[in-house]
């Protein structure tokens, strides 16, 4: 068969069975190879590269294997580079595919030639050209294997577009055949599992901090199981926020300076942090000892061997699948109890503080012009099993941080890992792509949605129904507030021109509305949903309503 059937077989046998990008002259044999199987596979043709990467990293985190996106050379590849750096970042497997010009031309200088390979290595675990067309389903597997590998992450594949018409020999592979099932079950040393119990013996205000390898990992049970037999607090990271349910009693919340205040004072008087599946993130500890006790005893438990003892020094340090650990420590624990707690105090502070956020909350629905708030405590009720949030940056953020609370593990994609404004759209139609079934909401700010919004047009051909809710403040509330408390107020370079949103969604041929009146948020989300439709709700928000950084 031809490469390019070759390829397309490598991707259904991995169980692929979207691909975003925009198509060029460069691959056209593998759309006409695509065409023949559509019925298995099909392309989801986007407004922009960097749209198309997105979308492949949220279909890769609804579906649990790797997303994949294609573009032409040149300008092409560039634009995929932010959406690629942002799985990089955030560790999610991403195939990215990329078009080039026929390899007689190569090192001519030629026509949208560059070395793209080497713009995409730096954001990527392995940016190659193919250099033969027999080897293309070769590179392939070894693309998947690397994407899902150790630490996932994206990969970069340039084909030259002559070995896509090449005939090859092609040997169907069932993915078992070149990929180890992952191991998630080790065997724990015992040593380092003696002196963890011991010092949650001794402990008197242990912790438990999780991180954003739980995210995807659905390990929410084990870990609040463990927590409960010896009534532990848990905080999380920023970064993993959303890998446990927020309305558990013991969990107390996100840190950072834009978490919940709760949580920061436990960790802060932790004298045990038992971190378990953390990379210690800027937002989450401002790398230093603000929210992190400088003298508290920190066992880190990692898959990955590069997070341990990166930031901070640890006293016990174990590279192993958290789950075996777990496993492995119960069952230590249970031959040698550790002393029952009583997390009750922070319990009724966790209540008192969510009480005295409701009653805020309450008083500002009253309020005019529309407050932030209001707005995030009106998304609580759709914040249900099967529900799919994604947040990008924003001053918003702050708000939705300490006012959504998520009843179930893995119903947030907060971009805390690249922070890229502009990503939540694309990666919510990229996840309510790879699971249909989803509600799926994106949450922006007016400049983050405007940088993609384009990929509008995208969600209504391809009746991709995500609702997306703007925080509009008319401008760069997180640049004003910085400007607010650095230089006295003095604004520049943070003011939009007003811009009807709802009627460009409208025009786009998608559901849209403007709301101003706080009576009217609540509707207005309803009707969205109601409309079965990709939705925008404009929600034009007082631009002087700054949370504190």
């Amino acid at each position: 068969m031809k490469a390019a059937e070759a390829l397309v077989d490598c991707l259904i046998q991995e169980g692929v069975d979207t691909v975003f990008g925009i198509p060029g002259s460069k691959f056209l044999e593998t759309l006409d190879a695509m065409w023949f199987r559509r019925e298995e596979i099909r392309f989801i043709t986007t407004r922009h590269e960097q749209g198309a990467a997105f979308m492949a990293m949220g279909y890769a985190m609804a579906r649990g294997g790797v997303g994949v996106c294609y573009a032409t050379l040149g300008p092409g590849t560039t634009n995929l580079v932010t959406g690629v750096a942002d799985a990089y970042k955030n560790a999610v497997p991403v195939l990215a595919l990329g078009g080039m010009m026929a390899s007689e031309s190569l090192g001519r200088d030629g026509w949208q030639e560059i070395d793209q390979a080497a713009v995409l290595r730096p954001v990527t675990k392995e940016s190659v050209s193919v250099p033969v067309a027999r080897n293309l389903p070769l590179y392939l597997r070894r693309a998947f294997r690397t994407a899902t590998g150790q630490l996932p992450g994206p990969v970069y594949l340039g084909i030259p577009m002559e070995l896509l018409a090449e005939e090859i020999a092609h040997e169907p592979l069932a993915r078992e055949s070149y990929r180890g099932a992952p191991c998630s079950q080790v065997v724990i040393p015992p040593g380092p599992l003696e002196e963890i119990v011991e010092r949650l013996r001794a402990a008197k205000a242990p912790v438990i901090l999780t991180g954003r390898e739980l995210r995807g990992a659905r390990m929410d049970r084990e870990i609040l199981e463990f927590a409960e037999k010896l009534q532990i607090p848990l905080v999380t990271t920023s970064e993993g926020h959303g890998g446990l349910p927020t309305t558990h009693p013991l969990v107390l919340g996100s840190t950072g300076k834009s978490g919940c205040p709760v949580a920061n004072e436990c960790l802060r008087g932790a004298d045990l942090i038992l971190a378990l599946g953390v990379k210690f993130d800027l937002h989450g500890t401002g790398f230093g000892h603000a929210f992190v006790p400088k003298d508290a005893a920190l066992v880190h438990v990692s898959r990955f061997a590069q997070y341990i003892g990166a930031n901070f020094p640890v006293t016990v340090g174990l590279q192993a699948p958290i789950g075996s650990f777990l496993r492995a420590l119960a069952s230590r624990i249970a031959h040698s109890p550790a002393p029952q707690r009583d997390p009750s105090p922070w319990t009724r502070k966790l209540e008192a503080w969510r009480k005295s956020r409701g009653e805020a909350t309450g008083v500002l629905r009253q309020a005019r012009p529309l407050k932030p708030q209001w707005v995030a405590a009106a998304l609580q009720p759709h914040a249900v099993a099967g529900a799919f949030f994604t947040f990008d940056g924003g001053n918003f953020k702050k708000f939705l941080m300490k006012g959504l609370d998520l009843p179930e593990s893995g119903m947030l994609f907060k971009d805390d890992g690249y922070g890229c404004v502009g990503s939540a759209l694309p990666t919510a139609l990229g996840y309510q792509a790879g699971r249909p079934e989803a509600r799926v909401f994106c949450i922006t700010g007016d400049m983050g949605y405007l940088l993609n919004s384009a990929e509008l047009e995208t969600a209504v051909r391809e009746n991709l129904p995500v609702v997306t809710v703007i925080f509009n403040d008319r401008g760069l509330g997180n640049i004003r507030e910085y400007q607010d408390r650095n230089y006295a107020g003095r604004h520049l370079g943070v003011d939009y021109t007003p811009a009807d949103y709802a009627a460009a969604a409208r025009a786009f041929g998608a559901h849209g509305e403007t709301v101003t009146d706080p009576d009217q948020v609540e509707p207005a989300i309803q009707r969205a949903l109601a409309s079965g439709k990709p939705a925008v709700l404009d929600m034009l928000v007082d631009p002087t309503e700054l949370a504190p950084k």
